[in-house]
């Protein structure tokens, strides 16, 4: 039985500063709060066990098409029938380039309007992590998509590019994978970042544990300007165990669709104003 994990807990941001508090009554009524503050943080983790991947209780996919809130994918999904346990937002796109998503889809998704299939791949100069996962549930992380050329153009994988990669084989790699990946520019005559300039957002990601789970992360809030920074991220897949992990799309883009006890899915984001709508999914169903 796949578990999840809900922490909520509340904080605030005021020019720079993360550590005043927010009244009790801002965050308990429904009333309008300053933009300052970060009302209603929640933290969510799903675990997936790699062994139902592989013995097909489950099958892990990809989406790429139409951009759409995570509202409008829980609608599809719900109306397709397809038995979705969990879903997150993939890799990174712009509003006219998908340059940073690279990816593989086997075969059609039914009942997914505007789905497409094959092979997308956009600007490949620029070295973003990755991970593949073969049609038989084996997973394979890789720090550059170059090393994923030959699971790319294979029909038996699909593979997500995002990143950065901030942990390796249980270790934290966070400020040297922001340099390699070019996600930072501040980097120092070692090629690792600074992550005191790390800013506090909405952040998604996804990891493998040593307990052979796929584990799905996700934090949102009340404003754009509040939440995780990479460092807080890395420190909090740590702690759950991951082994080899990497971050996907953040800020405006992160949203996580989960199955609740009660069969209905739920939707994890920021608010309508803070969130944007997004072409990749990434998402675990029932087996046909």
């Amino acid at each position: 039985m796949n578990q999840f994990k809900h922490i909520f807990f509340f904080t605030c941001f005021f020019a720079g500063v993360s550590s005043c508090k927010v009244p009790e009554a801002e965050t308990s009524q429904s009333k309008f709060i300053p933009s300052f503050a970060c009302v209603g943080k929640r933290q969510i983790t799903k675990r997936i066990s790699v062994g139902k991947i592989r013995s097909g209780d489950y099958q892990l996919l990809l989406t790429y098409g139409e951009a759409r809130k995570a509202s409008e994918q829980r609608d599809i999904f719900q109306d397709a029938n397809l038995g979705v346990q969990a879903a997150i937002n993939g890799g990174f796109f712009s509003e006219s380039s998908y340059e940073l998503a690279t990816w593989h889809s086997v075969g059609p998704l039914s009942g997914i309007p505007g789905h497409k299939n094959g092979i997308f791949r956009g600007d490949t100069s620029r070295p973003r992590s990755c991970l593949s996962w073969s049609t038989a549930g084996d997973f394979y992380f890789d720090r550059n998509q170059a090393d994923s050329n030959h699971r790319l153009t294979s029909s038996n994988y699909q593979t997500l590019c995002a990143g950065p990669m901030v942990i390796k084989d249980g270790n934290s790699q966070q400020e040297q994978a922001l340099c390699d990946e070019q996600f930072s520019s501040r980097c120092r005559n070692d090629g690792a970042a600074i992550l005191s300039e790390s800013k506090s957002l909405p952040r998604s990601g996804l990891c493998l544990t040593d307990q052979s789970e796929l584990m799905l992360f996700h934090v949102s809030h009340g404003f754009l300007h509040c939440g995780l920074t990479i460092k807080d991220m890395t420190d909090w897949m740590l702690q759950e165990g991951c082994r080899d992990g990497m971050m996907l799309d953040g800020g405006a883009s992160a949203q996580m669709i989960l199955k609740q006890e009660t069969e209905d899915l739920q939707t994890y984001h920021s608010p309508w104003m803070f969130h944007r709508k997004v072409p990749i999914w990434l998402f675990v169903s029932d087996r046909d």
